[in-house]
């Protein structure tokens, strides 16, 4: 199992660094220093240089508007602009998961995709930098030892963090002096600085319509360019995030394996959820290749288990067997494709003011007021980010997107990269931003109008099939007064 140990990962440093023969090592060509970019050999690695600059993508990106292209098609094309800035400004159209490295003789920059679902930390102790998948990585390479800090800790080893989901605030890690990049940020490696680079003009509400054929066309396109590459096998629910990803891959559903995972549990065995129901009423009116997974009492391999925690520190053990389940089915070539972001980021949630700049009222709204370390990350964020409002975006959208998932949403990709990659079609900046700014009326969380009409587009007979599973016939009454949005924030209000 040796070839899962830090399984697609990568680390960027001018540290020397013995990994195993079968990593890639690519040295810095432009930069001034010795640099070099180890990297696990199942890690998609292009390059793309001219007499100035030099681009290296780790992992892979799609562009939605040209299928056809392949990393080094639009690796090239990047290039092809005037600085780095028009470079990252590119990027926005773009879907994938991916890091780029961009390398000049005075410049050493590095930045994601959208969420920062292909995770960068980093490090510098003025001898020596790095950046990495995970802080793992770099902790383990750079010989960097457990943060003491109490506040940190109090937080780490906190039964509110370590509840299942593991979800971490703020940019400091376990390890001393390693960092996490947020989304919407660049490292210059160079000035050891982080600089947010969107947005970079005001927000703008879009025309419902237009909103609709963008999105049905980025989303489209997206399938396309990942069909040409890749085998999938695409998650399915009776959720809006996935019925929209399943009318927008309409014309490939045959050439997509469907999978539901079902809940099991010991003294009941299967559970028939209302979620399961209406899945498999889809999959068998339209003949859809539905794998319906079952996660058992299974016993995880010690090896295994040992090295899934390794590759990273907040790895969650109530995924282990879900990933390992993967593991032993052979899923190494197989991307999976997932709804993560559409049913949080793009459609409006209850509970706290968009307009709350309080850093322990969003403490208190995510259940972790009692402690400093998040309260102080919070209040960091929020210093860092007031030129934001300048633009006029909500702060508490900005830092759901950045804060929330650029933590807790990544995490499931580095956790699974020790069997496969996953490709989640709404991370791209311009999709998210053209969902997200129709007028709040047509994001509503059980109801979201982007969302119906462009399904009515792409695939309509999929909304024949209800996904209000909770409260359906009140909801539905309700809906036909055109009163259910009303309702349901008057319930948010006093439930806050």
């Amino acid at each position: 199992m040796n070839n899962l140990i830090f399984r697609r990962q990568f680390l960027l440093t001018t540290a020397k660094i013995q990994f195993d023969t079968s990593w890639k090592k690519n040295k810095l060509n432009k930069y001034q220093r010795d640099c070099n970019i180890y990297s696990h050999p199942d890690l998609e690695i292009t390059t793309s240089a001219n007499a100035d600059a030099e681009l290296y993508l780790l992992g892979y990106i799609l562009d939605p508007h040209h299928p056809e292209y392949s990393n080094q098609d639009i690796l090239d094309n990047l290039l092809k602009t005037s600085s780095f800035d028009a470079i990252a400004a590119a990027t926005d159209s773009l879907t994938g998961r991916f890091a780029i490295i961009y390398s000049s003789k005075n410049s050493l920059n590095v930045f994601h995709d959208a969420t920062g679902f292909r995770e960068i930390y980093y490090f510098n102790d003025k001898k020596e930098f790095a950046c990495g998948s995970t802080p793992d990585i770099i902790a383990k390479n750079l010989s960097v030892v457990r943060d003491n800090d109490k506040d940190l800790n109090n937080f780490f080893n906190s039964p509110q963090l370590n509840n299942g989901e593991r979800k971490w605030i703020g940019v400091k890690t376990i390890y001393k002096g390693i960092k996490k990049l947020l989304p919407n940020h660049y490292l210059d490696l160079i000035h050891d600085k982080v600089i947010r680079y969107w947005p970079r003009e005001s927000f703008k509400f879009t025309d419902l319509n237009k909103s609709t054929l963008q999105a049905a066309q980025i989303l489209t396109g997206t399938y396309e360019s990942m069909l040409n590459r890749y085998k999938i096998q695409q998650t399915i629910t009776s959720g809006w995030d996935t019925r929209l990803l399943l009318a927008a891959c309409k014309k490939h559903i045959h050439n997509i394996e469907f999978y539901f995972i079902r809940g099991f549990k010991a003294d009941h065995g299967l559970v028939d959820s209302a979620d399961y129901l209406i899945t498999k009423k889809i999959s068998e009116k339209y003949q859809l290749p539905t794998q319906y997974m079952i996660i058992e009492d299974i016993e995880v391999d010690e090896e295994f288990e040992k090295i899934y925690y390794a590759n990273n520190v907040l790895a969650r053990p109530k995924l282990l067997k879900v990933y390992y389940t993967g593991f032993k089915n052979n899923l190494d070539n197989v991307f999976t494709v997932s709804g993560t972001l559409g049913n949080s980021l793009l459609r409006l949630q209850g509970g706290l003011s968009r307009n709350t700049v309080q850093a322990d009222l969003i403490a208190h709204k995510l259940k972790y007021e009692q402690y400093k370390y998040v309260t102080d990350s919070i209040q960091e964020w929020l210093d860092a980010s007031k030129n934001v409002r300048s633009y006029n975006y909500y702060l508490l959208d900005l830092f759901y997107w950045e804060q929330y998932l650029g933590n807790w949403g990544a995490l499931s990709g580095s956790e699974q990269d020790i069997i496969r990659d996953e490709l989640r079609p709404f991370n791209n900046r311009e999709l998210i931003s053209t969902l997200g700014a129709v007028p709040d009326k047509y994001r509503y969380r059980d109801y979201p109008l982007n969302y119906v009409k462009t399904i009515k587009l792409l695939w309509p007979e999929l909304l024949n099939f209800s996904n209000d599973i909770e409260h359906y016939k009140i909801k539905k009454a309700l809906r036909t007064l055109n009163l259910e949005h009303f309702a349901d924030k008057v319930y948010q209000r006093i439930k806050a």
